[in-house]
């Protein structure tokens, strides 16, 4: 999203195609594990452009195929799809999506809703959106079974997600899990004292699931106080506070536009690194003094 200039955005032409085609490309070349990291993304097209990435083929109401790369505007205009090449393709692959949000498909609180308008979707647009993302995964329970419209994390990435778990088999965990796994968190915790996590905006979505909070549960179960810096703290941040942080801080500490915090990103870091080592050095003098 962040590569496509504002006036740009589409969610109704948008498509995963790409994804679907990076995935044929491992599967044709031996790969049994794929992992997905979902987000951040243009699309709102419930995964079709990633299933006709790995072969699926989609048909209109008269019966003839859909063959352009489909975004989230064509939804509504499939009546009927052939996954065939799909389920041999898949055939004892494992399949895992990583995503930070725990959005489901559709609804006020669903993809279209949340993500829509910062990729470029209007009020109506938001609503042909989700009614799309409805009839595509009707369509989808009806032929396969799978009901995904209503389980955690099925709204990333415009229903990218969702598509992944009906028709791919995916196992849904949160990225930061898989990350933290990855860099052997839990030893980097030994004999640490504080932990320090960041995001850009701490809000109400960081307790939804984002990096910070995985963060916290792992630094939590070692007993170990964790301190959140955001570029921005939203109103609602503050319900974070003492249930999943023990502190925050702000990088941003006076109103700017979001283009000049970015630009400086680094130098707005290292002064809040500075007021956070100021208020260590405090504590530490009104510490008790041993006796």
């Amino acid at each position: 999203l962040t590569r496509i200039p504002a006036a740009r955005r589409d969610p109704l032409r948008a498509s995963t195609l790409g994804t679907g085609q990076l995935m044929r490309h491992a599967l044709e070349r031996g790969a049994r594990r794929i992992v997905v990291g979902v987000g951040g993304s243009a699309t709102n097209d419930g995964g079709a452009g990633m299933l006709q990435g790995l072969g699926v083929r989609f048909f209109d109401r008269s019966g003839a195929p859909l063959t352009h790369a489909l975004g989230g505007g064509d939804l509504s205009a499939i009546a009927d799809f052939d996954a065939g090449h799909l389920t041999s393709l898949m055939s004892d692959v494992g399949v895992e999506v990583m995503c930070d949000v725990d959005n489901t498909l559709c609804g006020p609180h669903g993809a279209s809703a949340t993500f829509g308008p910062q990729k470029g979707a209007d009020a109506r647009t938001v609503q042909q959106l989700d009614r799309g993302l409805d009839q595509f995964f009707a369509l989808v329970e009806e032929k396969t079974g799978a009901a995904v419209k209503d389980r955690s994390g099925a709204g990333a990435a415009g229903g990218l997600a969702a598509a992944l778990m009906a028709l791919c088999g995916a196992r849904a965990r949160p990225g930061i899990e898989f990350v933290l796994e990855a860099v052997g968190f839990d030893q980097l915790l030994d004999g640490a004292a504080l932990v320090i996590t960041a995001e850009g905006c701490v809000d109400g979505q960081t307790g939804a699931g984002k990096a910070p909070l995985g963060v916290a549960r792992a630094a939590a179960a070692r007993g170990v106080p964790v301190l959140v810096i955001g570029g921005a703290l939203a109103d609602d941040a503050e319900g974070l506070l003492g249930v999943h942080f023990d502190a925050m801080e702000a990088a941003v500490t006076r109103p700017q536009a979001l283009s000049d915090a970015l630009a400086g990103a680094r130098d707005n870091l290292e002064r809040a690194g500075q007021r956070v080592g100021a208020w260590l050095r405090l504590a530490r003098r009104l510490a008790p003094r041993d006796r």
